[in-house]
């Protein structure tokens, strides 16, 4: 099982690399709802393509990653763990440096 994903642009999107993670998750989503990925297995590789046709050049981030503040510290190591937080230990629970929103 792979899959792709096309988009057509001819206008720049600033928050495109959020759509793209969105049908990316959409996908999955819909994988699991359909019953075609069973608990246990893991997920297809996506592969997102953006066609842009527009003028002017692109300017838009091309990656999530560049529409995120930047981890703090050494906690960039869990930058994308979605794992149980009892795996981290009490040193990050605690940090008096994290940013609050």
């Amino acid at each position: 099982l792979r899959e792709g994903l096309i988009e057509f642009q001819s206008t720049v999107d600033p928050w495109m690399a959020v759509r793209i993670m969105t049908y990316v998750g959409l996908l999955y989503q819909d994988l699991i709802a359909t019953e075609k990925l069973v608990a246990g297995s893991k997920f297809p590789p996506v592969l997102p393509v953006v066609l842009y046709n527009g003028d002017p050049e692109w300017t838009a981030a091309t990656d999530i990653s560049q529409l995120v503040v930047e981890v703090p510290g050494g906690l960039s190591r869990y930058d994308g763990n979605y794992g149980d937080s009892g795996n981290y230990g009490d040193s990050i629970l605690n940090c008096p440096n994290l940013p609050h929103y």
